[in-house]
């Protein structure tokens, strides 16, 4: 079974005051910055509001004020044309982005301050709930369209049925959560985690399938930790046979197991280890130790099938001078961030694009799948050193 596990690292989450220095940095990393930056409504929501409205088909009514039908109304996208529908939905919101310049996709789809200072909006005055269910709704989408979208469409049938049938009991987790929230906000890491259980418990509950009762918890946890940064220590794990193995060991290593505090048994770990070892032709016999080991870097893939059906071009970047640049890019990353770790999320853009370059030099300038592929490769070892900085990587 899936459930979530609060992670505690010895790296400090940045308070307000510490985020308010630094400057945002558009493009593919959006810092959680708290600063009042007031959106366009004018001129930029509006706008782009209607574009995504228009794309799929939507009233053109549905927007901040209206969000809980604009959630229902991409919802019954998902149920209705099931991976199809995510592909619409995901086309759609990447022409929303790049609708918005000037940093406006910040103030205006991710920051809940910059709706409730919103300019030029003919005097509507959005409230904090409106404000924070519009953002909820795209911080979603960047999950769904990115890491989450090929779990949801190698299970399509299964994870369309609970948009179908199960969506009185999504708005009800998600009125419990909000409830208990503002009644007691000093507790809202706790209620994140509940809420994010609760979506597990409805698509474990359809599907029977652990990677997608994955997907329903991440899809409710990215949302909330967007609107509760400070709860970004909170993440879906894998429980099995009572076993502490999480998803999270395939992606972030050995080394997340022990920051997280987890039970795990070094025996089994040790036997489980071997065969991977053996299987990978891989001598080292704790290679989860280490950031930097094949096991990691031959694991670290969000998308498998995307790999295989771009083999040829994805193998021939590791060689070479292209996979030297890829390894003094993750070096770079790795030892700067480690001395001055309050640069993490300003250097982090310029290593996933480092990725993304080498790849796209090499599988030509159309290959979106490879690009994503890189991008989300190289994102996982920013998410385990800094999880504070939302990294997104967009198909």
């Amino acid at each position: 079974m899936f459930r979530t596990q609060k992670i505690s690292c010895t790296q400090r989450i940045p308070r307000s005051a510490d985020i308010q220095k630094k400057s945002l940095i558009p493009g593919v990393v959006a810092a959680q910055d708290p600063r009042l930056t007031a959106c366009n409504g004018g001129n930029s929501l509006n706008t782009c509001q209607s574009q995504f409205n228009t794309k799929m088909g939507f009233d053109q009514s549905l927007g901040v004020t209206k969000y809980q039908d604009l959630r229902s109304a991409i919802e019954k996208s998902f149920a209705d044309y099931q991976a199809l529908g995510l592909l619409n939905i995901c086309e759609a919101y990447k022409e929303y982005q790049q609708c918005y310049t000037d940093g406006q996709f910040f103030a205006c789809a991710q920051n809940p301050f910059g709706l409730l200072t919103a300019t030029n909006n003919g005097g509507v005055q959005f409230t904090q709930d409106q404000a924070n269910g519009y953002v909820k709704i795209w911080n979603q989408l960047d999950f769904v369209c990115g890491a989450g979208f090929s779990i949801f469409a190698n299970a399509e049938d299964c994870g369309s049925a609970v948009f179908n049938n199960q969506t009185a009991a999504m708005r009800q987790c998600d009125n419990d959560f909000n409830v208990k929230a503002a009644a007691d906000p000093n507790e809202a890491c706790a209620y994140v985690e509940i809420a994010a259980n609760c979506y597990f418990q409805l698509f474990w509950n359809a599907c029977k399938k652990p990677e997608v009762a994955y997907w329903g918890c991440n899809y409710e946890r990215t949302g909330t930790n967007l609107l509760y940064p400070q709860c970004s220590q909170i993440f879906c794990t894998y429980m099995w046979r009572d076993q502490s193995l999480s998803l999270l060991v395939l992606i972030i290593g050995f080394s997340g197991v022990l920051s997280g505090g987890l039970d795990c048994d070094s025996t089994v770990y040790m036997e489980c280890q071997a065969d991977l070892n053996k299987a990978l032709s891989i001598a080292d016999p704790q290679p989860w130790l280490r950031h930097t080991t094949r096991t990691k870097e031959k694991l670290e893939s969000a998308k498998f099938a995307t790999y295989l059906s771009n083999e040829g071009c994805m193998s021939q970047t590791w060689k070479g001078d292209s996979g030297q640049t890829l390894r003094q890019c993750r070096l770079d990353y790795e030892v700067t961030s480690d001395v001055d770790a309050t640069q993490a999320c300003t250097l982090a853009n310029k290593y996933l694009i480092c990725f993304e370059t080498q790849f796209k030099n090499n599988c030509g300038d159309k290959s979106n799948d490879s690009q994503f592929w890189a991008c989300e490769y190289s994102r996982v070892n920013i998410f385990t050193r800094f999880p504070q900085c939302a990294a997104r990587c967009v198909c």
